[in-house]
């Protein structure tokens, strides 16, 4: 790996990590995920995750938790497989 493409490459991912820990709450339902956020783009109805997508998203929190070792990651993952066995979050 050339120095340059390496640096840009570690910059790209900590935008990343950065964005997505700014951005995570907001794919919180209080009982599930949401799939997009276009609710609050586009001012529509919420598009609430699946049980399969909402599986997947936290295996890749728990994913992103093994390389990033960010403990948000691991909270929200724990968070939202309680809402799997129908705990919701106290907002709600």
């Amino acid at each position: 790996c050339q120095d340059q493409i390496c640096e840009k490459a570690g910059q790209f991912y900590d935008e990343g990590i950065r964005s997505l820990e700014s951005s995570l709450s907001l794919y919180d339902s209080g009982s599930g995920s949401f799939y997009d956020l276009r609710h609050l783009s586009l001012g529509i109805a919420p598009n609430i995750a699946r049980w399969d997508y909402h599986s997947t998203h936290i295996n890749q929190l728990l994913y992103l938790y093994t390389i990033a070792r960010n403990d948000l990651f691991k909270t929200v993952s724990d968070r939202w497989i309680a809402y799997m066995k129908g705990h919701r979050a106290s907002h709600n």
